[in-house]
């Protein structure tokens, strides 16, 4: 496959890069890393410590995210849906008491929210 000299890849690791490189063979490809520079003041204070960035979906982990809840009492954990929203994937009794459910966006919350935990789950 033939691929314009004025495109160029940015992958973000190295292995993305190799699969450019066996798909399309020589092309201008580079590794820009994971670092993205968008937060760059780390907070002293957690509202949570694990934010949840995903639907309300069994694809996307939320009862991988309810089952690690149960064996993390002591974390505070956000889930940016409605508790309806994880209800009807599983029994409510089944939802530990430190999982906090927000219905927010990026633009009406999230963001914020991840700025201000100590780690985030992206499936």
């Amino acid at each position: 496959m033939s691929v314009s000299p004025y495109i160029k890849f940015i992958c973000q690791t190295q292995t993305q890069k190799e699969l450019v490189i066996r798909h399309f063979g020589k092309v201008n490809v580079t590794v820009s890393g994971l670092k993205t520079d968008e937060f760059t003041k780390e907070s002293e204070s957690h509202e949570y410590d694990i934010v949840l960035h995903a639907s309300p979906h069994p694809a996307k982990g939320v009862r991988y995210m309810t089952q690690l809840a149960h064996h993390l009492p002591e974390m505070k954990i956000l889930m940016p849906f409605t508790r309806e929203n994880l209800s009807s994937l599983l029994d409510d009794e089944l939802i530990p008491a430190n999982i906090t459910f927000e219905n927010i966006t990026w633009n009406t919350g999230l963001k914020q929210r991840i700025m201000n935990c100590r780690l985030v789950v992206c499936p």
